[in-house]
């Protein structure tokens, strides 16, 4: 019968001690879950174009240039920003070429830089075009394009 009564005595003392455990409040010491941590990527490139002059016409648009960058495969976000020179905002598209047909396809436009970080297919796009174009952005701000930097951000 003692037996008995120290193994139940047991088995209630683990039952409450782990229920205090369960609704205790965490005091800031849980463990953190774990996932996979975000990678960063970052590339520049610097363009010295004019801004007219320029023979490639798409749309009526004329580009002036801009930067490819390779594409890690692993990226999942995207975001752009451009500085000139002029210290105004500069038009662009990015568009992403496909890994196995080369087809280009647009992934946005902006003025200056990306209003927030795009959502692509990791390994959908083996390059990142940035083309920079004359005159004002589609919103119609002022823009110039004439000597700056691209800088483009990838992101898990």
């Amino acid at each position: 019968m003692k037996l008995r009564f120290l193994r139940t005595t047991a088995v209630a003392a683990a039952v409450v001690a782990l229920a205090g455990v369960v609704t205790t409040p965490s005091l800031g010491n849980s463990p953190k879950p774990v996932g996979k941590p975000v990678v960063t990527q970052t590339m520049t490139e610097t363009y010295v174009l004019p801004t007219y002059g320029s023979t490639d016409v798409v749309l009526g648009t004329y580009y002036i240039g801009g930067g490819a960058f390779t594409m890690p495969g692993w990226a999942r976000y995207i975001s752009v920003s451009v500085t000139d020179q002029s210290g105004l905002p500069t038009a662009g598209v990015m568009k992403g070429e496909a890994r196995y047909t080369g087809q280009l396809s647009t992934i946005a436009s902006f003025c200056g830089r990306t209003p927030q970080s795009y959502t692509v297919t990791p390994y959908a796009f083996k390059m990142l075009w940035v083309e920079l174009r004359q005159g004002p952005c589609d919103d119609g701000t002022l823009a110039a394009g004439s000597t700056g930097t691209v800088t483009v951000t990838f992101s898990s």
